[in-house]
């Protein structure tokens, strides 16, 4: 058994069950400096009351920094993908911070060999750096959910083709760039509906939004279109079901779950040319790579995904699966993430 606590950057009500957790009211939260202050003071204050084995810092700009400012080994910390991939655009003493971060963490995570070769890059030691993937539970996401009832509150048709972006609206998404394939895919297909999807209130681009909104309106596709909001975890597996194609062109990215989510679920997968996704997805093998800023080649990608025969849609299915199943089941990569867990604790790291 392992005893968990977990120090949030900000403070959030969402729970965990068996994970304990400290919110660290501040006084200062109009004035950004004192509140980073005051909250490195009770984390360390925190830390040093509870003496934990080891301290794990997640997103390296965030909850890596103020791990390493707490001052406590062993430090794991953990590279999501944007927290690395946006490094060029942090202030400087946030860049020495995140270098200061990666070269004196004990161990660290990421989910690509693009953001290892980054993370070594600003100073991390080869050595420390171990690839494991948040994982996807493929007991939950896989082929062959019933769909009908959801089809039905969508308003989707079964003569309908579904295009599926699964990511944030927001610009680094490219989603109007979807928005503008999907509009050129009328010249062919007459029955197709998109669906994009929008997660939490407070993490949303308002101004991003309300231009996709207007795109959408403006290319006479509004009625083609499904906006959906938060929906429950059980629900996005009958999502990726339902979808015929599943479109994800992020600039840059890490692993991200929703593109090993749709491939766990057999869908066909449109994605970024980017070296991230490159580690996934072979062109024309096990999905399609494109262009994000070509809608022409966005197109065409996902008309040939619409336009392949069953038996090669069988093909990419099995192989899809394979993959998920050899490099991203979430039970193997605990497994090996508690296994490096135990290894540091015995190193008795001080």
């Amino acid at each position: 058994m392992h005893e968990v606590h977990l120090i949030p950057v900000r403070n959030y009500n969402e729970r965990i069950p068996g994970v304990i957790y400290h919110n660290l009211e501040g006084k200062f939260k109009s004035i950004p400096i004192l509140w980073i202050i005051e909250k490195i003071i009770k984390a360390r204050r925190l830390i040093k009351k509870l003496l934990p084995d080891i301290i794990h810092g997640h997103y390296i700009s965030g909850g890596g920094i103020l791990s390493y400012l707490c001052g406590f080994k062993p430090l794991v910390v953990t590279a999501w993908g944007s927290d690395i991939n946006s490094y060029s655009e942090y202030s400087f003493i946030k860049k020495i911070l995140i270098r200061r971060t990666v070269q004196n963490a004990n161990l660290i995570t990421v989910v690509s060999n693009d953001l290892k070769n980054r993370v070594i890059k600003l100073g991390a030691s080869r050595e420390n750096i171990y690839i494991i993937q948040f994982g996807i539970d493929t007991k939950i996401f896989h082929p062959g959910y019933e769909v009908n009832a959801l089809k039905k509150k969508l308003k989707i048709k079964d003569n309908e083709k579904t295009i599926f972006s699964p990511r944030m609206i927001q610009s680094m998404y490219n989603i109007d760039n979807i928005i503008k394939a999907f509009k050129l895919l009328q010249r062919d297909f007459g029955n197709l509906r998109l669906i994009l999807k929008s997660y939490l209130e407070k993490d949303q681009d308002k101004g991003y939004i309300k231009y996709i909104k207007k795109l959408v309106k403006e290319l006479g596709i509004k009625d083609r279109t499904i906006f959906i909001g938060q929906v429950e975890y059980s629900t996005m597996p009958k999502i990726y079901n339902l979808s015929d194609v599943v479109v994800s062109i992020p600039n840059n990215d890490g692993a991200p779950l929703s593109v090993l989510e749709g491939m766990a679920c057999g869908c066909n997968i449109v994605a970024s040319n980017i070296p991230a996704l490159q580690e996934w997805i072979k062109d024309d093998w096990n999905g399609y790579l494109v262009n994000v800023k070509d809608i022409e080649d966005i197109s065409q990608k996902i008309k040939k995904s619409l336009l392949i025969k069953s038996d090669e849609r069988e093909g990419i299915i099995n192989r899809n699966i394979s993959i998920i199943r050899e490099k991203a089941d979430y039970f193997l990569n605990m497994k090996k993430m508690e296994r490096l867990y135990y290894r540091l604790v015995e190193k008795n790291i001080k």
